[in-house]
């Protein structure tokens, strides 16, 4: 108490929320997709994540059915869009801004910049990824100037996570 931190060192980013969570068998990690995750394969690889959660059992199908985000990092939100847009453009339904899942319209995709440089990819429902900070998230800042120097102390107050890591599917790159 009292003493700032480490940079880095005082919260778990979603990454290692969500490796620590498969480690200790908590969130389900989905594995054996027949498709890879590339800048050409993204559509159908999230297309293909999803039906697995909903083929995962009772869990996954009654997770799919309620108000889902689907997250990633911004490329990869970028590479599906693009890819779905090269696999359906000529589609007479095809929407190029959509960013909810075709026949599953509750599963919304959201683009991270936390999850930057990052390929993992996961969903929950949208009330278990919580979000909470200060109503400003700093404490209000104070300046001292002592020896014509400038100082600023404050807090930041902030964490992201999960309510319960049961309801997480998660694709973990190698």
């Amino acid at each position: 108490a009292g003493t700032a931190g480490a940079d880095g060192a005082s919260r778990n980013g979603l990454k290692k929320i969500i490796d620590d969570g498969i480690t200790a068998s908590e969130v389900t990690e989905i594995t054996g997709l027949s498709t890879s995750l590339t800048t050409s394969t993204a559509f159908n690889f999230v297309e293909e994540f999803v039906q697995a959660i909903e083929d995962s059992g009772t869990v996954g199908r009654n997770i799919v059915s309620k108000e889902c985000v689907l997250c990633m990092s911004p490329k990869w939100r970028k590479n599906y869009l693009k890819d779905k847009r090269n696999e359906h453009g000529a589609d007479w339904s095809f929407e190029k801004n959509k960013t909810t899942l075709d026949f599953t319209e509750n599963v919304r995709i959201e683009a991270l910049p936390s999850m930057a440089g990052s390929d993992y990819i996961w969903l929950t429902t949208a009330s278990n990824f919580v979000h909470v900070s200060r109503t400003n998230g700093f404490a209000t800042p104070r300046v001292e100037n002592v020896d014509r120097k400038v100082k600023c102390y404050t807090d930041w107050w902030e964490a992201v996570g999960f309510e319960t890591n049961d309801l997480v599917f998660a694709y973990q790159p190698d």
